[in-house]
């Protein structure tokens, strides 16, 4: 009868080793499944990582080739683009417009109308004239001169199609620049080019602005969000999510002084000057990455107040980080993500 015990619970210690094994032979084998691309697009980085069971055919060549339209379409810097021939196009001419750039002017002129003007991509000179675009003059323009480009640099004076398939200029010198949503635009790009070829679990990264979709390799994915502090340390808050999107937009990084006093890269449209406010930065939360990535330097240029104000009328998640500290996040992103503080 020991025998017979001793027996049963030996078979019970290998099937509980069989078990454990298998279990962790299936979680490596899904793991493994996972695979990463980066490298360099847009004047930053991307990092891709996604599930595939099988092998896809030349899918890294077809995220650069994607990646490069994209590009080609929307980068001020490159003077065969569309965005390019469009700022050289006449006042009056009928443009007609790729597909690409239908939807991106769309996410434009929708954030542009509901921000009140402050998300507009049509500060593009205004933009050069501080030297944050291909031009890098060596002084600070004058009041004139940016109460002059300021005049006809507004995304209301564009005239569009219905269905935004053509773009008319009302002044030639109307100069429009993307960088503000272009590098979200080319995450949701890539994550359509991953949904087409059956891939559902992936991350994708552009220069700081994320998609995720599905699970990662140990479960929901983990992304890092920069909260600069007043040190100028740039900690990272780690959250969990999936099938969202997220964008950080902030004067922290991008800058330069001259004569003592710091210029900041986001260009108050109302001003047309470099954004002066306690907001250090945004971020936006959002399905599409293109529509984080222009709210996200709306509520920059907003400015705290203003900022609280629009995300909460649009119901956006949303974490604005102050100067010296002060972190609010919005009832939405509470909801969303789980994170506390002030929501006041």
């Amino acid at each position: 009868m020991q025998k017979i015990d001793n027996n049963m619970r030996i078979l019970k210690y290998i099937s509980i080793i069989l078990v454990v094994s298998v279990a962790a032979l299936c979680l490596r084998r899904y793991t493994s499944s996972y695979q990463s691309f980066e490298g360099n697009i847009f004047g930053t980085y991307y990092k891709i990582k996604f599930n595939s069971g099988r092998k896809i055919n030349k899918l890294e060549d077809k995220i650069k080739e994607k990646l490069q339209e994209v590009d080609n379409h929307m980068s001020v810097f490159v003077p065969h683009s569309e965005i390019s021939r469009i700022n050289r196009a006449e006042a009056g001419e009928d443009i007609s417009l790729s597909p690409q750039m239908q939807t991106l002017m769309q996410i434009s002129h929708d954030v542009w109308k509901q921000s009140g003007g402050w998300f507009d991509p049509a500060v593009g000179k205004l933009v050069e004239l501080w030297g944050f675009g291909t031009e890098k003059p060596d002084h600070e323009p004058s009041a004139g001169k940016i109460s002059q480009v300021l005049s006809y640099s507004n995304f209301g004076s564009l005239t569009f199609s219905k269905d935004f398939g053509t773009l008319r200029k009302k002044d030639s010198r109307t100069f429009l620049n993307l960088s503000a949503v272009a590098k979200g635009f080319g995450v949701d790009e890539v994550a359509r080019l991953l949904e087409q070829n059956g891939i559902r679990d992936y991350l994708i990264e552009i220069g700081g602005e994320v998609r995720v979709s599905g699970r990662g390799p140990h479960g929901s994915w983990l992304v890092g969000i920069t909260i600069p502090d007043p040190n100028r340390n740039f900690p990272e808050m780690r959250i969990e999510m999936t099938d969202y999107s997220v964008a950080t937009s902030g004067n922290y990084r991008n800058y330069y002084y001259r004569n003592g006093r710091k210029y900041a890269h986001t260009i108050s449209p109302q001003t047309g000057y470099p954004a002066e406010n306690a907001l250090v930065s945004a971020t936006v939360f959002y399905p599409e990455c293109a529509w984080a990535d222009a709210y996200a330097t709306a509520l920059t240029a907003m400015g705290t107040e203003k900022a609280k104000a629009f995300a909460q009328k649009q119901q956006l998640a949303v974490i604005l980080q102050m100067d010296g500290g002060e972190v609010y996040v919005s009832p939405a992103a509470r909801d969303l993500i789980g994170v506390s503080g002030n929501a006041d």
